[in-house]
């Protein structure tokens, strides 16, 4: 239907004479409504008798539907919309009533003064204004072609959006999808040699078959009649219900609410660290929300429901007892052993949620003064309600909002994100959102890094156990290891290993090792990354095309001189890398630093190239260039990179904790810090690294204070040992503390510019803030900077960033 009504729009548009276009949108006017009405008639009927209850159509206005009028078949609309939602598609009609933000459209002429901007209101507009003109019981009225075809295009969108124009199949019919996803082709309506129709009337013949009279379009402007016989039966048979529900637990006295799905797996393995971080955010009641991000696969989800199940089954203590839990998912695809699956098809929203929680507490589809309100208006909307029909305030609900990366595709989603979620913590309840990227939320974060080794290794044993996989079973643990790193040590992709081993005839680690690896070449980036992608602008993407052809490996040097050809900041590049988690790592040695892209980001990128000014890019011309300016960069500048790093990491203790650091496994490498430490206890630049990781991975400033102050004694004539220690009174809010520690370091020789910005910085992170300080620190760093400073652009954007912290606590600071 969609190809065949786009090309009579068309048609209509294209209408030199006025009462031609005015007939042909009536047309088209009727064509769609029919189709929407039948369609949700069918529909509705077929899930009743699938359900094998009784009364079909029942609250079904039938005499209405056989012989249509345009005002009947509008009014009848709203009505099976309402029963369409309650028993087949939950919140079907949310499109219906929603209010569009483009108040642009020509079609809002239609509607008189008051009222609303959405297809509700112009479906009665429109019924209304074809009553009262000529072609229907009125007198002519004036013509508005561009306001009529833009109303038709609107409510064929909503309509569409909503799943209620049937699409065409390889046979000629016209097909639309249940709510259970299967296909479904209407019996009542169909195409004829391509050509649309509308029907006069709907006759019952026998107890399984209807005559209909139809008229046939052939382009606006002519049509033919036609009679035919439609296997639909006109008799009474079923009823049914298709909405979630909360159930409700007991546990030792305590009765929550909750909507939350089984665990993912029975062989949940590690991640104690993640489940004490989190039981103790939990028991922070004055905290709103909790951020738990980590690369695609990592185990976010798993996670979430494993920790939530262990709460309601008893298995751990928390004082904090919510009396409503709910877990909401925005994802979309699911990757496994049967390669990339589309689980969502639509895009969802935060809206859904509000309307997933009404609807699975009173059991029913929702009103329509719902779905007329949005985003923070309908938040503030529930919230009301539940306080005052439930008693249920927002520290009494804890909501898991899963896969949110999904809810946003560009900045500017991204924004209105973030203020959506910051009015669900503040107004709905204590919010824990999982997401590959960091949210821009004010959360207790919680990063889900690979698992360690050891946790794969008993992986991939239990499960393989659960299976009866002997081939894994009875694997050496070297090679286990070395299958374990080759997955990443993520869970998903170490589960759809131990499928692909149970499916195989052989039972052979090898051939199993070698699908998943085809797999993940052809399917998993996109699972991985195809949302961060699309996220990303067009510069951006051709920055990272540009990257990784030139090299998996970047340092400072080599960022900026790919940003330069893009036209982009490190900063800007920066933030988009840390946002979207595992397209590469991100280190940093003092003020240097080291990008690795992943390898499944390199094969997702692999003879990748867009379109950016009508050219293919990245060229290989362009790579060439990069990496031949890069090389005279190393030939000319020297580092003392590689020398801290042998002074801090010459135990073997040492080395490990630097290889588990540069592997992002950061819980390892605190334990295999403390055990370097504890043999080489006098080694002041092995304290200042570990200094780095508790106060940048762990947030764990008193303690970082502490180790750091200890490889001041240890060493007080280093300067960046003094510089770190500046950076972490700084995050402690020490503001004079953080000024003595820098101005050593710049006594020591650590670069003045340098200094003054960390101050700048200091000064903005003391309470109160010192704006003066501040300004005057910033502008003594921008002053001092050296012109042939080898991190100019580096230092360019802190500089920048300083500037928008400044602007930003300026404003904050002026009388209201």
């Amino acid at each position: 239907m969609h190809t065949r009504f786009q090309e009579l729009l068309l048609e209509c548009e294209k209408t030199a004479s006025e009462a031609e276009a005015k007939l042909s949108c009536t047309a088209l006017w009727r064509i769609l409504i029919q189709h929407v009405s039948i369609a949700l008639l069918e529909l509705i009927v077929h899930n009743r008798r699938e359900r094998k209850g009784d009364s079909a159509f029942n609250q079904i206005q039938v005499s209405e539907i056989l012989q249509p009028s345009d005002g009947t078949t509008c009014r009848l609309i709203g009505e099976l919309l309402s029963i369409y939602e309650n028993e087949c598609q939950p919140k079907s009609s949310a499109e219906f009533y929603k209010v569009c933000p483009d108040r642009s459209l020509p079609c809002w002429t239609l509607l008189e003064k008051g009222q609303r901007h959405n297809a509700e209101s112009l479906l009665i507009a429109m019924a209304a204004r074809r009553n009262d003109d000529i072609l229907g019981h009125g007198l002519p009225s004036a013509i508005n072609i561009a306001a009529e075809v833009s109303a038709i295009k609107y409510l064929f969108e909503i309509f569409n959006r909503s799943g209620l124009i049937p699409s065409e199949d390889s046979n000629g019919g016209m097909v639309l999808v249940t709510s259970i996803g299967t296909k479904y082709t209407l019996k009542l309506l169909r195409l004829h040699d391509g050509h649309l129709s509308i029907y006069r009337r709907i006759k019952r013949l026998s107890t399984l078959k209807c005559q209909v009279d139809a008229q046939i379009e052939i382009g606006l402007g002519q049509k033919r009649k036609e009679q035919y016989t439609a296997e639909f039966s006109l008799e009474n048979n079923i009823v049914g219900q298709g909405i979630k529900r909360y159930g409700q637990e007991s546990i030792s006295g305590w009765c929550p609410w909750i909507l939350v799905p089984d665990r993912e797996t029975s062989s949940f393995t590690g991640r104690e660290n993640e489940f004490g971080e989190f039981l103790d955010w939990l028991e922070d009641s004055d905290s709103r929300a909790c951020m738990i991000y980590g690369d695609g696969g990592i185990g976010k989800t798993t996670f979430v429901l494993e920790a939530l199940h262990r709460l309601l089954d008893g298995a751990v203590e928390s004082a904090y007892k919510p009396e409503i839990i709910t877990f909401f998912t925005a994802k979309r695809t699911r990757w496994g052993i049967h390669g990339l699956q589309v689980i969502n098809s639509s895009v969802p929203g935060l809206d859904e949620l509000s309307y997933d929680i009404l609807m699975a507490l009173e059991g029913r589809g929702l009103q329509k003064e719902w779905y007329i309100r949005s985003g923070k208006e309908l938040i503030e909307k529930l919230a009301t309600y539940l306080q005052t029909e439930y008693g249920v305030n927002r520290k009494d609900h804890l909501i898991i909002l899963d896969n949110t990366e999904t809810l946003a595709s560009n900045p500017e989603d991204v924004e209105r994100l973030s203020r959506e979620l910051r009015v669900l913590s503040q107004k709905l309840g204590r919010l824990v959102v999982t997401s590959r990227r960091r949210e821009k939320l004010e959360a207790r974060q919680i990063e889900m890094p690979p698992l360690s080794e050891d946790e794969s290794v008993y992986l991939l044993r239990t499960r393989a156990a659960d299976l009866g996989i002997d081939s894994i079973t009875q694997t050496g643990t070297p090679r286990l290891k070395r299958i374990a790193k080759s997955c990443g040590r993520k869970p998903l992709i170490l589960e759809v290993l131990v499928q692909a081993v149970k499916s195989s005839s052989t039972g052979s680690i090898n051939d199993a090792q070698a699908r998943v690896v085809r797999m993940q070449r052809e399917e998993l980036g996109e699972f991985l990354y195809s949302d961060a992608w699309e996220r990303v602008n067009p510069e951006m993407q051709y920055l990272l095309l540009l990257m990784t052809r030139i090299s998996e490996v970047h340092d400072q040097a080599s960022l900026n001189l790919c940003c330069d050809e893009v036209g982009l900041t490190t900063i800007e590049a920066n933030d988009a890398l840390e946002e979207s988690k595992g397209i590469a790592r991100i280190d940093t040695y003092g003020k240097s630093i080291q990008i690795v892209f992943s390898g499944q980001f390199m094969d997702f990128t692999k003879n990748r190239q867009i379109k950016l000014d009508e050219v293919n890019v990245p060229e290989q011309k362009t790579v060439d260039k990069i990496s031949r300016k890069y090389s005279q960069f190393l030939k000319n500048t020297t580092t003392q990179v590689a020398d801290r790093i042998q002074r801090a990491f010459r135990h073997p203790y040492a080395k490990a904790a630097y290889t588990a650091y540069i592997e992002e496994r950061y819980t390892e490498c605190e334990e295999l810090y403390k055990q370097a430490l504890t043999e080489d206890p006098d080694n002041a630049w092995l304290h200042n690294r570990y200094a780095y990781l508790l106060m940048t991975k762990f947030s764990k400033y008193n303690e970082a204070y502490g180790v750091s102050k200890t490889a001041i004694r240890l060493c007080k004539d280093d300067p960046d040992i003094w510089f770190n220690h500046g950076m972490i009174e700084r995050k402690l809010g020490r503001m004079n503390d953080a000024f003595t520690s820098i101005s050593k370091a710049e006594s020591l020789g650590k670069p003045s510019h340098l200094c003054h910005l960390q101050k700048c910085f200091a000064a903005l992170s003391a309470s109160p803030i010192q704006l003066p300080i501040a300004k005057a620190e910033l502008r003594r760093a921008e002053e001092g900077r050296p012109s042939n400073d080898p991190y100019w652009n580096k230092v360019e954007d802190e500089i920048i960033y300083a500037r928008q912290w400044l602007a930003r606590a300026s404003l904050r600071e002026r009388p209201r």
